[in-house]
């Protein structure tokens, strides 16, 4: 559309270049009745855009916290393919009783069939096939009491183990 037919265009510049100043003197005063008349500012609108993107996505992470999740997902799959002895993908029972070792378990043969039954269980697996890596990378990220969470550090000397072995 032409509006070079004597008409003003109307930007938001034109208009608080020629919008009335308010009685009391500020200048800006117009500006603050059009943004309540028309919504949020377009500041208000990008913040709120911001804030939306970061309830879905989460945070946005720093470059250090980007390589240390990197570095973490790494250590997380050669240690599952460390204890995956059979290669079939998943960490069976006997497979996962190296982890309950690592941390201290100390209990019997049955002992440790009722907590991988359960651990399965827990994690949506059958204790036919076992974790699955992502179901595994879950538990081992877990710091609630149904899980048992590794450092990147504790992952890395669990590593550090089995090369010297």
């Amino acid at each position: 559309k032409d509006n070079s037919a004597g008409a003003e265009a109307t930007t938001p510049a034109a208009e608080a270049a020629t919008a009335p100043v308010a009685e009391n003197g500020k200048a800006g005063e117009a500006d603050k009745e059009r943004e309540k008349e028309n919504g949020a500012s377009d500041g208000d609108k990008a913040q709120e855009k911001e804030k939306e993107i970061e309830r879905e996505t989460g945070p946005v992470k720093g470059p250090d916290a980007q390589e240390d999740s990197k570095m973490r997902g790494s250590l997380k799959k050669r240690v599952f393919l460390l204890w995956d002895v059979d290669g079939d993908g998943n960490l069976k029972k006997d497979e996962l009783l190296k982890l309950a070792r690592h941390v201290g378990f100390g209990g019997s043969g049955d002992d440790w069939t009722n907590e991988y039954e359960q651990m399965c269980t827990q994690r949506g697996c059958t204790a036919r096939y076992g974790l699955s890596e992502e179901a595994f990378n879950n538990f081992i990220d877990d710091e609630s009491e149904m899980g048992c969470y590794f450092s990147n550090e504790e992952l890395a000397t669990i590593l550090a183990e089995a090369d010297a072995a």
